[in-house]
This record gives structure tokens, sequence and C-alpha cells, in this order.
């Protein structure tokens, strides 16, 4: 995947050539989380820099890139489209929601808080 896959707010999950990727396919289960903007704890900070090992927001409030419509307090999965999340639907696993939109966001793709 290109690096700018791998800004902040891009949804992950884990697979791909190297250990998480830029997720492709809508309400995976295999979602690692969104990347950190400012993380407070840096776990594993010594395996590499943020190009290869960024790091992964585990709890809190973070910027998330998304497909809209989003309504605040919906819960988010991953989406068809690279490292955007988008509003689950009743049919999707429960272990496939990976945050809840903390916004409202009415536009086709951008970046709302989440929290995880």
């Amino acid at each position: 995947a290109d690096r700018e896959d791998y800004l902040p707010g891009c949804v992950m999950v884990i697979g791909g050539i190297k250990e998480i990727t830029a997720s492709i396919e809508r309400a995976s289960i295999s979602w690692a989380g969104i990347i950190s903007t400012n993380p407070a704890f840096k776990l594993n900070g010594s395996a590499g820099p943020d190009s290869t090992h960024p790091f992964i927001a585990l709890k809190g409030r973070v910027p998330c890139k998304v497909v809209g419509p989003v309504k605040k307090g919906e819960l988010l999965v991953t989406s068809a489209h690279p490292g955007y999340a988008c509003s689950a639907t009743p049919s999707d696993s429960s272990n496939a929601v990976l945050g809840r939109a903390l916004e409202n966001f009415n536009g086709d793709f951008g970046v709302i808080e989440v929290k995880v």
C-alpha cells in the first residue's frame, strides 16, 4: 500500500504484506484500529519508525476517515474504500465494530472524531 494510506485517521486491518494494512473490505472482523494522530502512550515504540510501525489508537477519541453519511452515535465498521470507516448496519457482525461516531458527517469522504 501507498504511504498515503498510513496517515493519521486511516482505518487498518491485520494482514497484507506487513503486519497491518489499510482496510479494503466492508465490515471486516480483522480490523486493527485507526492510526493515531497524537498517541498518549507509544507501546512498542522501539519496534520501528512510524512509516513501518504506525501507532494505533487503542482507546479514547481519535480522528477517523469516514464515508458518509454518518450520524453521531452510530457504530462504525471498515468500508470498501481503502482506509475508511462507514456506518454499521444491523446485519454486520458485532465483532466488526471498530468505534462510535462522535459527530455527524453528511459528505462523501471526510474525517470525524470517533470513540474507540
